[in-house]
């Protein structure tokens, strides 16, 4: 591919991925008032109540989640768009509000700067394979960023709420699917390749299942195994939703047990596991081609 091609795709890709960013973080704050207002009165806790207060007083009382423009979120002034240029308007507005000057926060910038180069390293990961991929090769892509687009909602989700919201979970899975079907067809519908995915399935989402059956819904929520499903799907290889369950594990770990031996995490409190599952399954998704390789290389029985 010619190399100047190559950069514009990537520049645009990178811009088009600051957008989405700033876009689905908003549709987080939509997708949260939403689910509030669902709520009765009695089953809001006090914290929830305050929340919902909050959120009311910005957005309203009877907008839809298609239907609200964008506003801050401290003061309720609806934003212009020169406010809303992804990582500019922030960093030229020095992460406070026009309007009102409160701190807008890093998440914003974050989530715009994140998923930029999230899309980028896909693309350029993907466009490395386009001798192998062929015909798959742009039907994958767009299915995976569509595919990152949701992962970043319900990264934030489930850290600030400890909920992944079905609205974000199921049109994941269904991109998944599309993605599993992409790679099933390239691969001339081998059976072998069906079974793998199938085996991946099992490990990501139905270990998730049982330990959600035995512990009752304590040790993990019926959204990790909702998760786990599109993310097995996304990755159709049993091998690498197998190191996708160790890193999300291995990252729990060097992250929580510390904070746990210091005494910055009491016992019992509740700990976000979607987040981890996403950052295993993108790690493994990026090195998915030198993995597969140097285990095809290095290991005849896998």
């Amino acid at each position: 591919m010619n190399q100047i091609y190559e950069v514009g795709i990537l520049a645009a890709v990178g811009v088009f991925g600051a957008v989405i960013g700033s876009f689905m973080l908003a549709q987080v704050w939509r997708l949260r008032a939403w689910q509030l207002r669902q709520l009765a009165e009695d089953e809001l806790t006090d914290l929830e109540r305050k929340e919902k207060q909050q959120l009311e007083s910005v957005y309203g009382k009877k907008r839809t989640v298609r239907s609200d423009r964008s506003v801050c979120l401290s003061c309720g002034h609806q934003l212009a768009w020169y406010d809303l240029i992804p990582v500019c308007s922030w960093l030229w507005l020095r992460g406070k509000c026009r309007y009102c000057k409160a701190p807008i926060g890093k998440a914003e910038f974050t989530a715009e700067v994140g998923l930029a180069a999230a899309y980028v390293l896909t693309t350029l990961l993907l466009l490395g394979q386009a001798h192998t991929l062929g015909w798959a090769l742009w039907p994958s892509l767009l299915l995976v960023l569509a595919g990152e687009a949701l992962l970043l909602g319900l990264f934030v989700f489930d850290c600030r709420w400890y909920l992944l919201p079905d609205r974000l979970v199921f049109p994941f899975a269904g991109l998944g699917l599309g993605y599993a079907l992409v790679h099933w067809a390239h691969s001339g519908w081998q059976l072998s390749t069906l079974w793998s995915g199938i085996v991946a399935i099992g490990i990501l989402s139905g270990l998730y299942y049982a330990l959600y059956l035995f512990s009752k819904g304590a040790w993990v929520g019926l959204g990790d195994v909702k998760l786990g499903l599109g993310l097995a799907l996304f990755l159709p290889d049993w091998r690498l939703a197998f190191l996708a369950l160790f890193a999300a594990n291995l990252l729990g770990t060097l992250i929580f047990a510390p904070l746990q031996l210091f005494g910055k995490l009491p016992r019992g409190q509740q700990v976000p596991f979607g987040p981890l599952l996403i950052a295993g399954f993108l790690l493994v998704f990026w090195g998915q081609f030198a993995i597969l390789a140097f285990l095809q290389q290095n290991f005849v029985l896998f």
